[in-house]
């Protein structure tokens, strides 16, 4: 007689236990494989609604144990017969403990091997309670294993260097769909931790794992001995990107005959280096960079960078704390505060008439980077590149009378604490910055770009390829990037298709004439708003997201501009026309622009803000001198004074020095954010 359909569905569960579903024992399979509900009913040749009501039937019964695997947009219960639970692999689960994987996603429980001795109610929770713990993660448990064969071979790991290895090993510790974030490394860590009493944890005092060591073959001193050297590799590789000419260090970049490969050549002696255990799975030095390529309109050989020297590196918190003996961070409020300008037209606007009023329309005349920095005037460089820490010699110079100095001329202390500040790629943040600027007037065609040959450049490369030890000269001529003034632009009008509708000729402008460059910009800024103005009935969100399809269906095939608007965050963005100049022009906010003031006016606010700031401070003290109160007394505080810009001290004066009154209380505010505190 044949067996019930129900006991083969459970015979077949039990012989797949270790074997996987084709019910074939695999030695050394670690855990029990069980079978999926789609290959039950395969192999039964039932309908997946029947093979669905007799799984559930042996769930209810408690012959098998149903897991639900998730493994990115796939979802599948997986069936695995009671004897054959894994007690690594599936612990019990006491009341209010986490289980063994301790991650959302990656519970497993054995609670059914429990006595079935409870009351209904504590069994209806238990059994909400198992339906929340029976998931499996199978991406987080292939993520368990191959860190632990990773943690045995290299013996000491970071977050860093699992999401490292990660992006470097898909198939094992990584996802091709998403990246593994801090957090699940972190999970990760503490889950292989929990499971192998050999791999130990370094905790900081926050509660936040920095790293985990293998502690048969390292101690706790050693592995974090490994962590900082691992981490002054990095700094070394990401800072020092080229060693200068003829002062060669120990870890010097070797030029090979593929311009595109480049290969640290180490000179360090092969008695004193250390070997690095091989690892397949974890690579942590970032593959070669291609070079990047010239920028538009320049033909010729590469061009140089100015780099840091080898020498200089960047200590914690950064290095303008080292020089100065004080922690000097770079904050967002003090630059505001000395007069930053976030919009970038404004800043570009600033730069350009700089270089019109300094460098000239001269035929040959041309700066560098440096000059133009150098030739800049304070006032000039707050607004346009800014300055992020607070210093009381700049404050002084922003309240001296007088036409504002050049960045040239300026005290030493001032100069390296505005110019020298670096950012993380190595280079100076000053001249990235105006590098910037100028790359966007250039897209203007307000500024063009020369490369010219550098004799100083070629005697050092000369010089350094005489040298014994010198690493092989390149072969193509060292440049100077050089930026010039353009005389005659023409504006046009915007359009959305270039065919359709021609852009028209919206005015030329001369810059020799005095009234040219506030001409341009003001013109510039009409066609712009007619833009927005133009396109402001598509500035509406769409209702549902078949209205955003249909726009799609419509513009599919034709132009690129006429596309649908893109909806980040509710709010809709401008459409580019067919002829942008600059995308940023295009944003309501690169527009704006506060007034910069004077050091009049800025000693008057000054002024006005200590005499505030006193007067509070006397009634605060007044309020501690007072006597005790006692139950037969009352003690009345007067009601706390809050000045706005309709007060009746700021309108005055704001009549006085001629500033708008919300930009007295904007300033006064950003000095008392940042503690700022006035001359002496």
């Amino acid at each position: 007689m044949e067996r019930q359909i129900v006991l083969q569905a459970e015979d077949l569960i039990k012989c797949s236990g270790l074997g996987g579903p084709e019910g074939v024992d695999k030695p050394g399979a670690e855990g029990p494989r069980g079978i999926t509900g789609p290959e039950v009913g395969e192999i039964l040749g039932l309908r997946r609604k029947a093979s669905e009501r007799i799984l559930n039937e042996l769930v209810k019964r408690k012959c098998v144990y149903r897991i639900l695997e998730s493994d990115g947009k796939t979802h599948v219960n997986r069936y695995i017969h009671i004897e054959h639970l894994h007690a690594e692999l599936f612990p019990p689960v006491g009341d209010g403990s986490r289980t063994a994987l301790a991650a959302p996603g990656a519970v497993a429980a054995s609670q059914a091997s429990q006595e079935d001795d409870q009351p209904e109610e504590e069994e209806e929770e238990e059994g909400r309670k198992g339906k929340r713990q029976k998931r499996l993660d199978i991406t987080l448990l292939r993520r368990i294993e191959k860190t632990k064969a990773l943690l045995q071979e290299r013996g000491v790991l970071t977050p860093l260097d699992l999401k490292r290895a990660a992006s470097h090993d898909e198939d094992g510790l990584g996802n091709s769909k998403t990246e593994m974030d801090r957090k699940s490394a972190l999970r990760i860590m503490e889950a292989v931790a929990r499971q192998d009493s050999r791999a130990k944890l370094d905790i900081s005092g926050e509660g936040t794992v920095k790293f985990v060591y293998w502690s048969p073959t390292f101690t706790k001193e050693a592995a974090t001995a490994r962590v900082q050297e691992d981490v002054k590799a990095r700094l070394e590789q990401r800072f020092s990107l080229a060693a200068r000419p003829g002062k060669r260090s120990s870890s010097a970049l070797a030029i090979t005959d593929n311009p595109s490969q480049l290969a640290i050549a180490d000179s360090t002696p092969a008695s004193e280096s250390k070997e690095v255990p091989p690892s397949t799975s974890l690579a942590l030095l970032a593959p070669p960079v291609p070079p990047r390529p010239l920028l538009p309109g320049i033909t010729g050989p590469g061009v140089e960078r100015r780099v840091l020297p080898q020498s200089v590196s960047l200590p914690v918190p950064n290095r303008l704390g080292a020089a100065f003996g004080e922690d000097k961070r770079h904050d967002q409020r003090i630059l505001h505060y000395y007069g930053f300008h976030n919009p970038l037209v404004a800043r570009a606007q600033l730069i350009h008439g700089m270089l019109l009023n300094k460098l000239g329309l001269e035929d040959g005349a041309a700066w560098t980077v440096s000059q133009v920095v150098d030739e800049m005037n304070l006032e000039v460089f707050l607004q346009a590149v800014g300055c992020g820490v607070l210093n009381p010699e700049l404050d002084e110079l922003l309240l001296s009378q007088g036409p504002p100095p050049r960045m040239k001329d300026l005290p030493e202390e001032v100069k390296v604490l505005l110019m020298n500040k670096t950012m993380y790629s190595g280079a100076f943040r000053t001249m990235q910055a105006v590098r910037r600027l100028l790359s966007h007037l250039a897209k203007l065609g307000l500024v063009m770009i020369q490369g010219v040959a550098s004799k100083a450049l070629e005697q050092t490369a000369a010089a350094a390829a005489s040298a014994p030890d010198s690493v092989p000269a390149q072969t193509a001529t060292p440049v100077q990037l050089r930026y010039r003034i353009v005389r005659r632009v023409d504006l046009f009008t915007f359009t959305a298709d270039a065919i359709e509708e021609p852009p028209a000729n919206a005015g030329s402008f001369d810059f020799a004439e005095p009234a040219a460059f506030a001409s341009y910009w003001r013109r510039l800024q009409e066609l712009t708003e007619d833009w927005f103005t133009r396109t402001r009935p598509q500035d509406a969100v769409p209702e549902d997201e078949g209205s955003l399809s249909s726009q799609g269906e419509d513009n599919e095939g034709g132009n690129p501009a006429k596309a649908a608007l893109a909806v980040i965050g509710g709010r809709a963005l401008v459409p580019l026309p067919a002829n942008p100049l600059l995308p940023e022009l295009f944003k309501r906010k690169n527009w704006k622009r506060l007034p910069w003031m004077t050091p009049f006016q800025r000693a008057a606010i000054n002024d006005f803000y200590g005499e505030m700031e006193a007067t509070s401070g006397k009634r605060e003290k007044a309020a501690s001198e007072a006597p005790p109160v006692t139950e037969t007394q009352v003690a009345i505080r007067g009601p706390l004074r809050v000045l706005t810009a309709r007060s009746a001290e700021v309108l005055a004066l704001s009549r006085q020095i001629c500033v708008a009154a919300d930009r007295i209380v904007k300033h006064c505010k950003q000095r008392s954010a940042i503690g700022a505190k006035g001359p002496e």
